[in-house]
């Protein structure tokens, strides 16, 4: 199913993205290319192979988890914007006040 305007707008809605007729058009190309490429993605047979396989036998190259000393709260909230109760302040997001 084919994105249409009206999704581009709830996505950029969703993202409090601000976008112009242009910038809709091309996103609405842009998305609709990027669905197009994973239908043909999805035609692809796997049957046969396992679900993570890698190209090569190096592994991961992630490190291991150590503890390491962090930021002391002072720190942090000195170079905070803002702070209230030993807490980084921060704009509210998620259905902000009007």
């Amino acid at each position: 199913m084919p994105i249409t305007i009206n999704d581009v707008e709830r996505i950029a809605s969703l993202a409090k993205l601000k976008l112009n007729e242009n910038d809709k058009k091309r996103l609405l190309i842009d998305l609709n290319d990027v669905l197009g490429y994973m239908e043909i993605i999805t035609e692809v047979d796997t049957r046969g192979v396992d679900a993570f396989s890698y190209s090569d036998d190096s592994g991961t190259a992630l490190r291991d988890d150590t503890l390491t000393p962090g930021v002391k709260s002072e720190s942090a909230l000195k170079n905070a914007p803002a702070s209230k109760d030993s807490l980084i302040s921060v704009p509210r997001v998620i259905n902000p006040r009007k």
